[in-house]
């Protein structure tokens, strides 16, 4: 049909008016949350939960499919709520990917789903719509400092007793105090984001009574036997691989560091909880609880503030992903290597390295204790593009 006239700033849920606007859409970016959103939104409209097989499909039903998943995304897209305090909105290619779940578990299902060209027409007129609202800067995304060794090491090494902002003292004997230096050492040396170690509460999730931990005592191992001890943590799902077709359950291997690397070692931070219950949360908070992801980051921001001042707006819990990818590129890391540690996506190169033997893979993390000097005092050393999971670090002069 004809689209409709829609106002910019009185958004439609027609797609028709929504695809109207059409522009080039930017790099999608995975989301663990689709599969949820989309059964809410079919339950909501009395739908099946799941979509026709579109091979022998008769052409008119293939065309009501194609405008419920357009319809799904610009639905899921007005609930979104941003990651970061500070963007104005949630951007458009995040719903795109909420799709892009639904259509990997229709794939698991053996169920072949229509195309997405319909969708991607939604997704440019949800970007003009944003562009219009926010300004085309909204869209760039705001890069972080990679987080160096000294630095974190400075952070952890922060006294008890220290006056953080807001009058409050520092005390590493407190569970969530002692949750956030275990979380620092773990983003140090695995890669993980803050959300695949904590649940974002952000997040409009249709299941907010889960209160369960991301990662439990049960998800490590122990490897003591060898002159070189390591732990190993399994690591979940992440927004990237959301169902573990990449690296399925690769093990994060954790090696025992150098004694003048101790106060940034996951493992002599992990060891004592060999003797825990399986269920304990790895990271938890004062009453108990798992520590939620905003707490994990107002934590870390306070330490930053207390340590760079104004400087700390450069940094956040993404330096630390960075970090190690910088560390690792300035130390001549070939770039399957960096890949696999960080964990980021490419199907290409899967078979080659997924099963990086866990010696080499400790040694390395050990070698990054005692970065070169142009990869300890410059934090922009490396300038990875952390809008783009598959970017690799290119280091810079």
């Amino acid at each position: 049909g004809t689209p409709a006239t829609a106002s910019l700033h009185q958004p439609t849920d027609d797609s028709d008016a929504i695809i109207a606007l059409a522009v080039p859409p930017s790099t999608a970016k995975a989301n663990a949350h689709g599969w949820p959103r989309w059964r809410q939104h079919a339950d909501s409209h009395g739908l099946p939960h799941l979509l026709p097989d579109t091979r022998g499909c008769p052409a008119e039903d293939l065309q009501q499919a194609e405008r419920r998943m357009a319809d799904f995304v610009i639905w899921a897209y007005r609930r979104l709520i941003p990651r970061s305090h500070s963007a104005p909105a949630a951007k458009p290619q995040t719903a795109l990917n909420l799709l892009l779940a639904v259509i990997r578990v229709h794939k698991n299902h053996g169920i072949t789903a229509p195309g997405v060209g319909r969708v991607k027409l939604v997704i440019k007129g949800l970007t003009a719509e944003f562009v219009a609202l926010h300004g085309p800067d909204a869209l760039l995304p705001e890069r972080k400092a990679p987080m160096t060794h000294a630095l974190a090491l400075k952070i952890v090494s922060t006294p008890s007793g220290s006056i953080l902002p807001g009058g409050t003292p520092l005390d590493w004997t407190t569970p969530r105090w002692q949750s956030v230096r275990r979380a620092i050492r773990l983003l140090r040396f695995t890669g993980l984001r803050g959300g695949d170690l904590c649940r974002n509460p952000r997040l409009d999730d249709p299941r907010p009574s889960d209160s369960s931990p991301l990662y439990t005592v049960g998800d490590l191992t122990f490897d003591t036997t060898g002159e070189h001890p390591r732990a190993a943590l399994r690591p979940r799902p992440s927004k990237a691989d959301q169902f573990g077709q990449v690296w399925g359950n690769d093990r994060i291997h954790l090696p025992r560091l150098p004694d003048h690397a101790a106060a940034l070692c996951p493992y002599r931070d992990l060891a004592p909880s060999r003797h825990e219950p399986g269920d304990t949360p790895l990271l938890r908070d004062d009453d108990g609880s798992p520590l939620l992801l905003d707490a994990l980051e107002d934590s870390v921001r306070a330490l930053l503030i207390h340590v760079l001042g104004r400087e700390h707006r450069h940094y956040s819990l993404h330096s630390f992903r960075a970090g190690l990818a910088s560390d690792l590129a300035a130390r001549g890391t070939p770039a399957h290597i960096t890949k696999r540690l960080v964990r980021w996506r490419s199907d290409a190169m899967v078979e080659q390295y997924s099963h990086l033997d866990g010696n080499a893979y400790c040694a390395l993390l050990t070698s990054i204790c005692t970065a070169p000097p142009h990869a300890s005092e410059a934090p922009h050393t490396a300038d990875v593009d952390l809008a783009d999971d598959d970017a690799l670090p290119v280091l810079t002069e």
